[in-house]
């Protein structure tokens, strides 16, 4: 028999159910609140941003890179609120802080993606699309100072690893000008990867680098590639060499800009000096002289110095600043124009059919080559400081 006692806390049981009931579910929102809050907080810290959630890019490559989908719908939005194609061939000094660089346009319009394209962007599809993010990994990368390079750095980035799963088809993005997607898998034959970076990306297109060039320069990464980690490559072995093709075929066009440059300077400066020099003497004596000088240049500034060129200020790396200032002060002002690569394949210019037909009656093969050399550092001490400058 059932006592009053048992009675009483079965009555006192079924009053204090709704207590706790409420009691589970202030705690449960409580913690779902708090749980919302700190996701929101790893979605926008820049510290946390592998963190993010899924349908937030952070453009990073490798093992870590965004999904497929993710990777197209986001590089479709960039292409277009950036109006990348319409970028000029150097970025431009930020008003904001010193030292920091922004995109400067050619025209105000983009090249639209299709016929009908009414393309819409707002703060909010920025957030979305984390166009901040997108700009950091274009402009904080120290190569950025080479002409045309966020241009080639975005064809570098649609370049994807795999196919999508939620779109049947890859987009059509701006084929004429060569911003495509492509798709490269990790494990695809050294022929593919030519095939690709080579034939189809379209990478520094606007430079008539011949195909043999750029064939060269990604055997050597591949190759490069292959001794450091085996024949089987993962997604941070295929980022690594398109990074590593993109920048050196990015270095490779720079100097050989600044080498003719220099070619065309030193050669309206002889034909000046020569009728001077020229009096009673001959042209090989003049020639001579300005060999000697070059070599002596040359010597004194050491290329295997210039890694830590700006950490230290001995008088050697301020004598080797000096005599490139002036390489320095054309790197962009008389760049400007294009040279057609198509007729200089070899890394050494001396002896390229292109240079050695103009300036052969005024330059020797080994002055040629030394003023080859002045282009590397110059555009490699670049280089170097704006490495420096985004530690």
């Amino acid at each position: 028999m059932i006592g009053p006692e048992t009675i009483l806390d079965f009555i006192w049981l079924i009053l204090s159910i709704p207590s706790t009931i409420n009691s589970v579910l202030t705690h449960t929102s409580t913690t779902s609140e708090k749980e919302r809050s700190d996701a929101q907080n790893l979605v926008t810290s820049p510290g946390l941003a592998k963190y993010r959630a899924v349908n937030i890019p952070n453009y990073f490559a490798g093992e870590l890179e965004d999904s497929i989908d993710l990777q197209i719908k986001s590089l479709l939005y960039d292409y277009r609120r950036l109006r990348i194609n319409a970028l000029t061939p150097f970025l431009k000094p930020s008003n904001s802080q010193s030292g920091n660089l922004q995109f400067d346009y050619i025209t105000s319009t983009y090249t639209r993606v299709l016929p009908n394209d009414d393309f819409i962007c707002n703060k909010k599809l920025d957030s979305i699309y984390n166009i901040e993010r997108f700009k950091e990994e274009i402009l904080n990368d120290p190569y950025r100072v080479l002409i045309d390079y966020p241009k080639n750095k975005l064809r570098a980035m649609l370049i994807l690893s795999d196919s999508p799963s939620e779109v049947g088809e890859l987009p059509e993005l701006n084929s004429d000008q060569y911003f495509k997607f492509l798709i490269l898998r990790p494990d695809d034959s050294d022929a593919q990867y030519i095939n690709v970076l080579v034939n189809k990306s379209g990478m520094y297109h606007e430079h008539h680098a011949s195909d043999k060039l750029k064939t060269r320069i990604l055997r050597r990464v591949i190759n490069r590639q292959r001794e450091l980690v085996g024949n089987n490559f993962n997604k941070d072995d295929r980022a690594n060499i398109i990074r590593s093709y993109l920048q050196k075929l990015a270095l490779h066009i720079q100097v050989e800009r600044i080498y003719r440059a220099t070619l065309k300077r030193k050669q309206r400066e002889m034909k000046e000096n020569l009728t001077r020099f020229s009096r009673g003497k001959s042209i090989q004596s003049y020639r001579a002289l300005k060999l000697q000088k070059s070599r002596t240049l040359l010597n004194s500034n050491n290329t295997n110095n210039i890694i830590g060129f700006a950490e230290e200020s001995s008088p050697k790396k301020v004598m080797m600043a000096r005599s490139t200032e002036d390489l320095e002060n054309m790197y962009i002002s008389d760049t400007n124009s294009d040279t057609h690569l198509r007729n200089s394949d070899s890394e050494s210019q001396a002896s390229s059919s292109g240079s050695s037909s103009s300036f052969s009656q005024y330059f020797s093969p080994e002055e040629k080559n030394l003023f080859y050399e002045q282009s590397k550092m110059a555009v490699r001490i670049r280089i170097e400081r704006e490495r420096l400058y985004l530690v």
